[in-house]
């Protein structure tokens, strides 16, 4: 991958939103960039990626606008702008181009764009009916596993698939999104079309009870 699409690649499996050592990091522990063993600035190259594709920089080249600042310029914590990626399984794979990289093939994908002020009205929904944010399906909760700086980390799951629907909609943050931890987000994502959060409940039950 090059440096833009390991960034996103990145950031879709942090949930959106990350620290810029945490993209780092996970760039280098999943070997998603290219010019890593060649580039010992490489990490230096991540952050002019960044903020020469965010409005939010200075360095902002007026080019596609892809990364936004969660808590203000210097806190280092980037996010996906527009986009709401809750997981690889809503891509839609429209392209056949390949790239080799030693026997893995990397391919081109076109995403759906998120609406975050949609996610960010979906999560304070569901802790306010709550007290606290969790799965909607196992009710596992990141805040008290992890520490209440992951609590907001959790996944956003479209009860009608954006993938599905193929162009703009207009979409009900309360009635049309639920927050879903990651393993239940990978589960309800594994056929088409995608299983129904009482689904998944059911399969809980079932092994709960072997």
């Amino acid at each position: 991958m090059n440096y833009l699409d390991a960034i996103i690649d990145a950031l879709i499996h942090l949930g959106g939103e990350a620290n810029q050592k945490d993209i780092c990091n996970y760039i280098e522990n999943h070997n998603t960039l290219d010019y890593i063993k060649t580039n010992r600035n490489w990490r230096n190259q991540v952050s002019n990626a960044i903020t020469t594709h965010s409005s939010d920089a200075k360095s902002y080249e007026g080019k596609s606008d892809l990364f936004y600042s969660v808590h203000g310029l210097g806190n280092g914590t980037w996010g996906l702008r527009n986009n709401n990626f809750s997981g690889l399984d809503e891509y839609n794979l429209d392209s056949k181009k390949e790239f080799k990289e030693g026997s893995v093939k990397s391919v081109l994908v076109n995403a759906y764009e998120r609406n975050p002020k949609a996610r960010k009205e979906c999560i304070e929904y569901y802790k306010k009916k709550n007290g606290r944010l969790f799965c909607e399906i196992c009710r596992f909760d990141f805040g008290k596993f992890y520490g209440e700086k992951f609590e907001d980390k959790i996944h956003i799951h479209h009860l009608t698939e954006i993938s599905t629907i193929g162009k703009e909609y207009k979409i009900n943050p309360i009635k049309d999104l639920i927050p879903i931890c990651a393993n239940c987000h990978m589960i309800v994502h594994n056929k088409k079309p995608a299983y129904k959060p009482n689904e998944i409940k059911e399969m809980i039950k079932k092994a709960e009870k072997k």
